[in-house]
């Protein structure tokens, strides 16, 4: 930040380099906390090694489990093995693109991307990266990371519709019973995900507190030069102050002309207007928009949302041998969002294991929770003035930047596009022999699908709803955070930041009504001189004090970065 007013005369600063006096985050000294300049770093670094693993280790297995009827289940060797790089190397094989393309992009190398941008979002002088660009940066990635858990949104999709049980009627006791299980490389990739989550959510805060803290240290030394005027004596100054004042709409010739603030103490003494105009009904549009969404949005969440039907032998077999079994399974499959939540503990091996809660309270937190909360907090920010709704900003940005419904409507669209092209690459020729001789004994009971196994996949109302609701919330929450962002910082100036020169404005305000009344009695240099010297002394010396205080943060940080003459 270049420093300007009051300490642009008394400081200079050498062109050593294009970031002499634009630290980065790393070097900001007066605003972020050594522990967290060194440490957050290191938990990138990190964080980046934990993906890394989870992303070549196993993350999940494909298993069965048969009943012998006597008491001892038989646990079958794994079927298939799952990992994030073996998956995507499978799915493009078996020519499912879409799926292979989005989950190495947005769980694959996303993740990683996002871990050096902010590294270097960190490091970089505001030379290089000027402050309002990482800030965009910063924000862009932390709105965005959500999609990484596109794998996550498709195991669970994997756990739900793929577990199912064939018992006999007549045999209870006999049957075979498929699931999935996740693996220890899964909850790795979960637990980092959030852990970058959080710390993008940190290194966003620091880097808004350090250009708050630059752009009130530049406010503060641009001082009221109301106090240069007091000390010419004589009659020139205060008819030249009066002229400027009566002349024109803006009495102050101080930085109050030019900012929220200033508008706002040479304001206060006039009656608020009500808005009745057109803005006023936009703003009830707006609100009632928002409801309508939430409503929209809880229909997404209990209607169905896709199918999957299983067919060939397997489908043969749950539809007229096992469906009189109250514990079987049927081949249709008909899932919502918030049945697939909870079928993730009823499609475990390990309903009550800590993994499996651990996946199931995510999912409904980022699914179900996060998109509720977040809802409910825009509708507050429509209605409440800014008083009230500088509290709720922050909250409703880190449950907007967590919010995943979107991600779990693309990762439903993939899966049913392109599951069942995965599934028979899974299964390749280890039914070859079994489907000739369906091909030749039931061909007819099987209509023509002379397979051991295949799945036929589709979408329902539910989806397109869920996916129009979080497309318009992640459309709509971004302007309404926007809008009430900048009305809280303009508040917040107006109350907070304007309290350091409230007792200058006032002195001013005050010479100013003495000046006026004054003039109009001819005896204006007897009242200019008779200004009280302690009152303006004492302004003077706390606007230096605040000055000191402040100018660190706009001059270089080391001897190497520049000179002070």
């Amino acid at each position: 930040m270049e420093a300007v007013g009051l300490g642009a005369s008394e400081y200079s600063i050498a062109p050593l380099r294009p970031s002499a006096s634009r630290p980065s985050l790393f070097r900001s000294h007066a605003t972020v906390p050594c522990l967290v300049r060194y440490g957050l770093p290191l938990l990138f670094l990190g964080n980046m090694g934990l993906l890394l693993y989870s992303n070549l280790t196993l993350g999940a297995s494909v298993h069965a489990r048969v009943y012998s009827g006597k008491g001892n289940d038989v646990e079958l060797p794994v079927l298939y093995n799952v990992s994030l790089a073996g998956s995507i190397d499978d799915m493009w094989r078996s020519k499912a693109y879409f799926m292979s393309t989005l989950i190495a992009v947005c769980s694959g190398a996303w993740p990683h991307f996002k871990l050096v941008i902010s590294l270097l979002c960190w490091f970089l002088d505001e030379g290089y990266l000027p402050s309002k660009l990482r800030a965009r940066v910063l924000i862009l990635t932390y709105a965005l990371q959500k999609f990484s858990h596109v794998e996550t949104m498709t195991l669970v999709i994997l756990m739900t519709a793929f577990s199912f049980t064939a018992r006999l009627p007549n045999h209870v006791d006999w049957g075979v019973w498929a699931y999935v299980t996740p693996q220890p490389g899964f909850y790795a990739f979960l637990g980092g995900l959030i852990i970058s989550m959080l710390l993008s959510r940190v290194a966003l805060y620091y880097d808004h507190f350090t250009r708050a803290s630059a752009a009130a240290a530049t406010a503060r030394t641009r001082g009221p030069s109301f106090l240069m005027l007091a000390e010419s004596d004589g009659e020139a100054a205060v008819e030249g102050a009066v002229d400027n004042e009566e002349e024109s709409n803006a009495p102050s010739l101080s930085w109050t002309s030019f900012s929220s603030v200033g508008k706002q103490l040479n304001d206060e003494d006039e009656e608020d207007e009500v808005n009745t105009g057109p803005a006023a009904w936009w703003e009830v549009l707006k609100t009632y928009c928002v409801v309508g969404l939430l409503v929209c949005f809880g229909l997404g969440l209990i209607l169905p949302a896709f199918t999957f039907h299983f067919q060939g032998l397997a489908g043969w077999i749950l539809d007229n041998i096992t469906k009189m079994s109250p514990d079987s399974s049927t081949s249709l499959r008909t899932e919502s969002v918030l049945s697939l939540g909870r079928g993730i503990a009823e499609a475990s091996n390990t309903p009550n294991g800590a993994g499996i809660r651990f996946l199931q309270a995510s999912f409904f937190f980022f699914v179900v929770g996060a998109p509720l909360g977040c809802h409910t907090l825009l509708v507050a920010l429509l209605l409440l003035p800014p008083k009230f709704s500088r509290w709720l900003t922050m909250p409703t940005e880190i449950l907007y930047a967590w919010s995943a419904p979107d991600v779990l409507f693309v990762s439903m669209v993939a899966a049913t596009l392109e599951m069942h092209l995965f599934v028979r690459f899974v299964i390749g020729d280890r039914c070859d022999g079994l489907n000739a001789l369906l091909r030749e004994l039931m061909d007819d009971e099987l209509a023509g699908d002379d397979k051991c196994f295949d799945v036929v996949t589709s979408l329902k109302p539910g989806c397109y709803v869920l996916g129009a609701s979080s497309l318009l919330l992640f459309v709509s929450g971004f302007f309404i955070i926007r809008d009430a962002t900048r009305d809280t910082a303009e508040f917040s100036d107006a109350t907070a930041g304007s309290e350091g020169f409230r007792d200058h404005e006032k002195v001013e305000r005050d010479w100013r009504r003495r000046c006026r009344d004054s003039q109009n009695n001819g005896t204006a240099s007897t009242y200019s001189t008779s200004l009280s010297r302690s009152s303006m002394e004492d302004c003077r010396e706390s606007q230096q004090q605040r000055v000191s205080l402040l100018l660190p943060l706009t001059q270089p940080l080391s001897p190497a970065m520049g000179t002070r003459e």
